[in-house]
């Protein structure tokens, strides 16, 4: 259930920077977009997982 949780709020950040960041620009597609769209998702998932479980850090 908390990789569930964890992945779902990691696609909801990445998906809300994607079309953020679409609405923004110029262009249709950029690798700036992915990108950004990537590293939102990740930092969210980890981000998640260390706040359900904060003994990993330490």
């Amino acid at each position: 259930m908390e990789l569930l949780l964890a992945a779902l709020a990691a696609g909801t950040s990445a998906s809300v920077v994607y079309v953020g960041s679409m609405a923004t620009s110029q262009e249709d597609f950029t690798t700036l977009n992915v990108d950004m769209t990537t590293m939102t998702g990740m930092v969210t998932f980890v981000s998640m997982m260390i706040a359900q479980h904060p003994e990993w850090v330490v």
